[in-house]
């Protein structure tokens, strides 16, 4: 049936069509040759069009977008540094956590910004397995190689990153090549660090240059040129730069995007604490009294409370802030009352965080030391005691990387001439604390030294912390 419903007519006129084509094929044959010619040339075109069209999306998938970006150099500073990976007189290479970039010196831009996050390897991070980076005598290739625990290594892959063209491929450092070699050790090698410095430097003609924090954001990273023979002539510069923000101004601009059109931030009105986890519940549990209010209050971390006036209609009313000191994220934005406000102020007016962060060269002449363990203030016991704080504190060693202890103690120190300043103390076992993002080991022992300071044994510090 089927063979009938398909065949019938064909048949009939199956001569003349026999007949047409041979005519199509004798009079036309130069014709159908072009044409055949036309549509496989269209079709090569296509083909390669469409490989460099994946090609191109293929390199620029790695790359960081804008949203990405921002993200990014928003994020706070960790416990690893930045690292100076190769400079030369007109670009800067360096990774940081999931980002390696590539920055024009001359003209400041960045190149190229690849989001590691999205290569399979083990990243910038400390642990069994670890990813060297590596680059090429001139510059123009950068080699990631993952090293560490064979078992887990050996499900991640190795990168070759073309430092012209942005491109990504897996691949393993060609034969014969030549490596950018010029690494010296920061901590001793530079006589003077600022800030939070790389741990590596570079040596070249004469000049030193690092990577260094002096704030706590990723958008605060500067590169250092310094002499070999001097301290003294130095240059800085932010190698993100136009998109550096400090870290206070973006938790005001976090802030004011949050307000309404009509509402503007009296700034000259803010009162400031940074508190933790515990501070915020018990924030949380006083707006559930008298509101409809059913928040999830966090168990840990580091916030900014903030209490501002703001401005509406020619009218004020006072509202409250939370930001997630290491999400950089608004937690509550919230209008209060007059007696909240007052509450609030009660309640955060334990000792007022010093903005400074003493380094270890700078704690001497001490007049006074009080340690802060979550709400509760430790006078020291005996001041005759900090002399031997000082001589404790500014002996410390620096920490190359940086440390997991719980770092929950905040140190107040005072000096003879009323300059304030603290650093904060590990609360586990470990004689360690952190300053201006760097860490120290101030003893060869553990802290129970410290702590008997202020009347503190170690099993109340674990059951504080």
């Amino acid at each position: 049936m089927f063979e009938k419903m398909f065949t019938t007519k064909m048949s009939a006129d199956k001569k003349k069509l026999q007949n047409r084509f041979s005519k199509i094929r004798s009079k036309s044959g130069k014709f159908s040759k072009i044409f055949s010619s036309i549509i496989f040339g269209v079709i090569i075109i296509i083909i390669i069009g469409a490989g460099i069209i994946m090609a191109i999306n293929n390199s620029e998938n790695y790359q960081m977008t804008e949203k990405e970006f921002s993200d990014y150099i928003h994020r706070p500073i960790g416990s690893i540094t930045a690292e100076i990976d190769y400079i030369d007189e007109e670009k800067l290479i360096f990774h940081y956590i999931d980002g390696l970039f590539v920055i024009d010196l001359q003209t400041n831009e960045i190149l190229h910004r690849i989001n590691l996050d999205k290569l399979n390897i083990a990243g910038h991070t400390q642990g069994e397995c670890y990813t060297q980076f590596r680059v090429d005598k001139g510059g123009n290739f950068a080699y990631l190689t993952n090293d560490g625990n064979k078992e887990l290594v050996k499900n991640l892959d190795n990168y070759i990153i073309n430092l012209e063209n942005g491109k990504v491929e897996v691949g393993e450092i060609p034969d014969g090549t030549e490596l950018f070699s010029n690494y010296s050790d920061t901590l001793s090698t530079v006589k003077s660090i600022y800030g939070f410095g790389s741990n590596r430097c570079i040596i070249n003609n004469g000049e030193i240059y690092y990577l260094t924090v002096q704030d706590n954001i990723i958008a605060s990273v500067q590169l250092v040129t310094a002499n070999v023979n001097s301290d003294i002539d130095v240059k800085m510069q932010y190698v993100f730069g136009k998109n550096y923000v400090s870290t206070a101004m973006h938790k005001i601009n976090i802030i004011k995007a949050s307000l309404k059109s009509d509402e503007e931030l009296m700034s000259d009105s803010s009162y400031i604490w940074e508190v933790n986890g515990e501070i915020v519940k018990r924030i949380f549990d006083k707006l559930s009294k008298t509101r409809s209010f059913n928040r999830i209050a966090p168990k840990d971390g580091n916030y900014d409370v903030r209490l501002y006036s703001v401005k509406s209609n020619e009218e004020n009313h006072l509202m409250l802030f939370i930001i997630d000191n290491y999400k950089f994220e608004l937690v509550l934005s919230e209008e209060i009352t007059l007696d909240e406000h007052k509450y609030f102020v009660n309640l955060l007016n334990y000792p007022q965080m010093p903005d400074k962060e003493f380094l270890p060269s700078e704690i001497k002449n001490l007049k006074n030391a009080e340690l802060v363990l979550k709400d509760k203030v430790y006078p020291i016991l005996n001041s005759d005691n900090l002399k031997k704080i000082e001589q404790i504190l500014s002996g410390a060693k620096g920490i190359t990387g940086g440390t997991d202890c719980p770092l929950k103690g905040t140190l107040i120190l005072t000096k003879e001439n009323g300059e304030k300043g603290m650093v904060t103390l590990a609360t586990d076992s470990c004689a360690v604390f952190v300053s201006q993002n760097r860490y120290y080991d101030y003893s060869d022992r553990d802290n129970s030294e410290m702590f008997d300071f202020f009347g503190i044994n170690s099993e109340e510090i674990f059951d504080l912390t």
